[in-house]
């Protein structure tokens, strides 16, 4: 599961009520102090008071030791205050005692697929539905709902939380499921419709507010990210998550200093959160401090050695400073971690470029656009290698394609103005240099060129009236010499 500031999709909670078809053997062998346990321990829950839910458990397996039920709840709850192991092995207990847990089974195999466990998360999801053929209730419907969402079929998942809601108004667990299905699919303003009738139902969750910045941040609402964290930050403020959270819409609304504070403070909250160095080694970039970003992602990598865009991206940092063999060595690494990091080919190329390696220029920006073939950069930087070997037919074809993709690609126009230029088609070449300036202004190269590209025009048309000069002063002199022996006859 990717941990990058801006990526992380808020943790989805099961907010539920009792339900005594998922206890299992658990009902018969506790009876009617089983029900009543599982009623309290779902209500807490429901509020998103985990502890209290962990205490209620804790009394009903006191009283009763087989009680598969109550374990299968606390296993949740540990879930929710990030006791992963403690979830699990409560999880295992439940299953040793009434192997038919539903419930066990899609608890053990979320946060199997958190800890990166992804065989042991699809096993345990797909038991999870077997177990469960036929739903009977809405809870029934919830549960397999989750473990389709799990196994990333993301419409049977919405069309069981359909179900669920249909027959329980107020089964938080179902409209969660579905909003993070919706996500997935790319359909946030739906995820963020679900996530406004939890906040309804359950004004003080907490993760409700982590994934709806989550869902408002993919559709660039960038200061409804920020209200949706503070809202977070003040229900408990002990968490890192909505601080590196809210750090990365402050760094796309430019305001680096507040990203960079906020990261701090994930970080004072968590020393080990990998997600608030890398949010704040961005902001440091975007702030233009090159070094500090690169101290911040060496202390990202060396929590998550396999965190490809942070080797990605100290690449890129690299590159600012110059470093370009470093920069292809940490993009080489990142490849590797992550075959269609397309960024990574990129980042490479560039450096690449910039070493005149102009061939692997292109090798890169080609395995960039085999992952996204649509990727207008890539398009704009092997069309400057194609320019840079003498291809210049290539060059044009190349940034032809960047500028259908990106009307604005101001550095697309000067290199295909490049080519045009190489060619002698200086005309097309100042036609391109005008656009790149329309799109950017300030582009020294641009202007530098236009002003080239004018010289040379200016040029040949001196050049072209010379010319017609001489073959006029040749034409008279010839006249002339054929009258005077016309004369002399």
């Amino acid at each position: 599961m990717n941990k990058a500031a801006g990526i992380l999709i808020g943790l989805l909670a099961f907010a539920v009520n009792a339900n005594p078809a998922l206890a299992g053997g658990a009902t018969d062998s506790c009876g009617k102090d089983a029900q009543s346990y599982a009623s309290r321990a779902f209500d807490c829950y429901k509020l998103a008071r985990y502890q209290e839910t962990i205490e209620i458990c804790n009394a009903a397996i006191g009283a009763k030791p087989r009680n598969a039920l109550a374990y299968a709840i606390r296993g949740r709850a540990y879930e929710k205050l990030d006791q992963s192991q403690a979830a699990i092995d409560d999880c295992n207990k439940a299953i040793a005692l009434d192997p038919k847990n539903a419930f066990a089974y899609g608890t053990r195999g979320y946060v199997n697929d958190w800890l990166g466990q992804t065989q042991k998360a699809v096993e345990d999801n797909r038991r999870s539905i077997s177990l469960m053929p036929n739903p009977k209730n809405a809870m029934d419907y919830s549960v397999r709902g989750f473990a389709y969402l799990s196994l990333q079929q993301y419409q049977k998942s919405i069309k069981d939380c359909t179900a669920a809601i249909r027959l329980d108004p107020e089964d938080v667990m179902a409209y969660k499921t579905r909003a993070y299905a919706f996500d997935k699919l790319g359909e946030h303003q739906k995820a963020i419709d679900e996530y406004n009738t939890i906040a309804r139902i359950s004004p003080r969750d907490v993760e409700v507010y982590n994934s709806r910045s989550y869902s408002n941040g993919m559709l660039r609402r960038y200061e409804k990210v920020i209200d949706d964290c503070n809202q977070s930050i003040t229900l408990d403020g002990r968490k890192s998550f909505p601080h590196y959270q809210r750090s990365w819409a402050y760094d796309q609304l430019k305001q680096y200093q507040n990203a960079i504070d906020d990261c701090t403070a994930a970080i004072k909250l968590d020393p080990e959160c990998a997600g608030a160095y890398y949010g704040r080694a961005n902001a440091y970039e975007d702030a233009g401090q090159y070094q500090n970003a690169i101290d911040d992602y060496n202390k990202t990598i060396r929590l998550d050695p396999k965190y490809a865009q942070a080797h990605t991206d100290r690449g890129r940092a690299y590159e600012w400073l110059g470093q370009y063999q470093k920069a292809i060595e940490d993009c080489s690494i990142a490849v590797k971690l992550d075959p269609k990091d397309t960024s990574g080919y990129y980042c490479r190329a560039w450096g690449h470029g910039r070493l005149s390696q102009y061939q692997k220029d292109i090798d890169d920006c080609t395995s960039a656009l085999l992952v996204v073939p649509k990727f207008a950069d890539a398009y704009s930087e092997r069309g400057s290698a194609f320019n840079n070997l003498g291809n210049y037919e290539r060059a044009i074809a190349d940034c032809s394609m960047a500028i259908q993709l990106n009307p604005t690609d101001t550095r697309a126009y000067s290199n295909r103005g490049c080519a045009f230029g190489n060619l002698g088609q200086w005309r097309r070449a100042i036609d391109d240099y005008n656009r790149a300036l329309l799109a950017d202004p300030s582009c020294v190269y641009a202007r530098v060129k236009l002003v080239q590209a004018h010289f040379m025009v200016f040029t040949d048309i001196r050049i072209e009236s010379l010319m017609v000069m001489l073959m006029v002063l040749f034409a008279l002199a010839m006249l002339s010499r054929r009258s005077g022996s016309a004369a002399a006859g």
